[in-house]
């Protein structure tokens, strides 16, 4: 301190040791001395201060003793906090001779103070307001809307499908790219709006004062194609899209948690509907979202009162035509609604935690009836007995406890018992789906793969699965006769099946058509209304006993069916006199026509065909050339081939690859009866 007015050294010196600020003020409140914290804290040197006014620094002069809050305002504009405490300097009898003003420094407990609201309320990923602070903006804004007659909307968007990122790229990665994606939703942002990022890849909007639902499309159009826009991390170039649900207030007064849970539902339509959509809440919607409410309620109730009960599909041996053995479904018959269907009732148990005790209430069930079942027929081969697993049971670290109890309670055999995971539930966490599949199958058990071909699991992950069986889902078996395409990716699924040493099983089989084509694809087991619905377990005893006795065939009888051909010619009149020429033979039946060899490798591709009839020479890519593509395309085809010239001209290793070869212009009827022979059974 350089200037203590009247103070002595010696004063002025223990004054400048002090951790606090001292400010001596007088009558009028002008500075009178001060010590070098408090100069330090106001950002000028003490000489500077005195004779200086106290309102050049404070709003307001304190004078309470029990301390105040108040900024002081630096020359340079920056503003400190402090907690000042006064206390009054006795002069003459009555009249106070100053004020004097002893200063804490609160600058850094109101940066932490701020720095944990700011926390409390914003995401520390990104910065963004969190689902706290934007529920509270939305509060306000629809209050305002209300007084305005005005609308305002929420737009609920997920990152489509942003565990490949984090799975593929690693977490770090996945972080950067959130980052960007707030930058992005920033960017297109009206003034005035809000955008907020509720956990994961889920980011929520608010825009205030909407003309009506066009307005709101248009932001989620542009949000869309901003995130759209490929972006750089970490050396990869990533493309990104989002499925966006959208709510609109409509100056009705509803909550804020009924329009973000309305936006949400209808961010959930959109991913039901392929994703990378938008889709705006409606009526139906706001009935289906209180369907679904009342149907939870109940089904907790459903599960108490034992209204829940288990029914029993039977599986069938391909090659024997007999019952092996069954796969346990839960049915529930509500009093009031009639059979509720699981496709509506399982997810809602998913979603509350409830199939974890239904699911125990099935397994527990299931083994107990098989288990009586097999005691009650010891003369009969063992029937197995199939039961699903979610996921919440498969991460459930008390699963294998459960079973290993369904099972020693029930006495069944565990080498009859096998559990059936869908393949998108694996995929969800490789390494722990494997950890716990080994804790099954130390048990002794089967493990199947439910609904195979439906996901996006890896064939290097399928074979480090211990599983037995692979159950194609009934989608593509319900393809069989009418889709080359499910018809081949069935075909493929049971020869991948057999590669890997497991056993096919195929679900949704309703037509003998279907029955035979697995057969001839050599799929093990089969199940379906072909052979029986699931049935009651009173139902099933009786069903059993019919299907024990009956003399079913072993093999089904083939039903008649056109062999499939695809007719590739530059020349439309020839491939017109090849169709006449089949279709006066009879059993033949024209799937596709191609003009060149590249149609014919994309056709063959796209239609499985049983037959190609090849023109050697067609403009671009001719027969040698299209033949090897067409076998890859379609390696089940027959192949023949149309000439126009000398047959003794054609390169042999042509004539050696193909399943004929005929000269166009004069043996087409000699083809045709080559044809017949080749496929007797059309």
């Amino acid at each position: 301190m350089t200037e203590h007015g009247a103070v002595s050294p010696l004063l002025a010196a223990v004054m400048d040791t002090a951790r606090e600020g001292v400010w001596l003020l007088d009558a009028d409140g002008v500075t009178a001395m001060t010590n070098r914290r408090m100069a330090a804290m106001l950002g000028v040197e003490a000489a500077e201060l005195v004779g200086r006014p106290a309102l050049d620094f404070l709003e307001r002069v304190p004078t309470g003793s029990d301390g105040e809050e108040l900024t002081l305002v630096r020359p340079d504009g920056t503003v400190t906090w402090a907690l000042m405490v006064a206390s009054p300097v006795e002069g003459e009898p009555g009249s106070p001779a100053g004020l004097l003003l002893m200063v804490s420094d609160l600058t850094d407990r109101k940066s932490a103070e701020a720095a944990l609201i700011h926390q409390a309320f914003h995401d520390g990923l990104t910065g963004l307001p969190n689902r706290a602070l934007f529920v509270d903006r939305l509060r306000h804004a629809l209050a305002r809307s209300a007084r305005r007659g005005a609308d305002a909307a929420v737009l609920f968007l997920d990152i489509d499908r942003f565990k490949l990122v984090n799975d593929s790229l690693g977490h770090s990665v996945g972080d950067e790219v959130l980052r960007v994606v707030a930058d992005r939703l920033r960017s297109v942002l009206r003034a005035g709006d809000t955008v907020a990022r509720f956990g994961g890849d889920e980011f929520v909007l608010l825009c205030e004062d909407v003309v009506d639902g066009g307005e709101a499309l248009g932001l989620a159009e542009r949000v869309a194609k901003a995130l759209a826009r490929p972006l750089a991390v970490a050396d990869q170039e990533i493309s990104l899209s989002a499925s966006i649900g959208i709510a609109l207030s409509h100056g009705a007064g509803e909550g804020a948690d009924v329009l973000v849970r309305d936006a949400d539902s209808a961010m959930y339509q959109a991913k039901d509907h392929g994703r990378d959509r938008i889709e705006v809440f409606g009526d139906d919607m706001r009935l289906e979202a209180v369907t679904r409410l009342e149907l939870k309620t109940e089904l907790r109730r459903a599960l108490e009162r034992g209204e829940l009960a288990v029914h029993y599909q039977p599986v069938m041996a391909l090659a024997s035509a007999r019952v092996v053995g069954v796969e346990a479904l839960v049915r529930w018959p509500h009093p009031e609604r009639g059979a509720v269907p699981p496709s509506e009732f399982i997810p809602l148990a998913e979603d509350n935690g409830l199939i974890l005790p239904i699911g125990e209430l099935v397994l527990r069930e299931a083994c107990r009836e098989v288990a009586g079942l097999n005691r009650r027929h010891r003369g009969r081969p063992p029937l197995t007995l199939a039961v699903n697993i979610s996921a919440r049971q498969l991460s459930s670290p008390g699963l294998a406890g459960h079973v290993r109890a369904a099972l020693a309670d029930s006495g069944l055999d565990p080498l009859l018992l096998c559990l059936e995971i869908t393949e998108s539930v694996l995929m969800k966490d490789t390494a722990a789906s494997r950890a716990a599949l080994a804790d099954l199958k130390d048990l002794g058990l089967m493990l199947a793969v439910d609904d195979f071909g439906t996901g996006w699991s890896s064939l290097l992950y399928l074979r480090q699965f211990p599983v037995d069986l692979l159950k194609i889902d009934r989608s593509f078996v319900a393809g069989i006769g009418t889709s080359p395409a499910d018809e081949a990716i069935v075909a493929g699924v049971v020869g991948l099946a057999k590669g890997l040493g497991l056993a096919a099983i195929a679900e949704g089989v309703e037509t003998a058509e279907q029955y035979f084509a697995l057969s001839e694809m050599g799929c093990d087991m089969a199940q379906g209304f072909h052979w029986s619905p699931a049935r009651s377990a009173t139902d099933l005893a009786a069903w059993l006993e019919t299907a024990w006795t009956e003399d079913l065939p072993a093999v089904p009888t083939s039903p008649r069916r056109s062999t499939r051909v695809l007719v590739a010619d530059d020349q439309a009149a020839v491939r017109d006199l090849v169709k006449l020429v089949l279709e006066l033979e009879g059993g033949f039946e024209v799937v596709g026509e191609a003009a060149n060899g590249w149609e014919a490798v994309e056709l063959a591709r796209r239609y499985q065909p049983d037959l190609v009839v090849l023109d050697l020479v067609m403009p671009g890519m001719g027969g040698p050339q299209a033949l090897p593509h067409v076998r890859n395309a379609a390696p089940a085809a027959r192949v023949v081939v149309l000439t126009a010239t000398d047959l003794g001209a054609i390169d042999p290793a042509v004539v050696n690859t193909v399943d004929g070869v005929f000269d166009k212009t004069l043996d087409l009827s000699v083809m045709a009866d080559r044809l017949g022979q080749m496929f007797p059974g059309r």
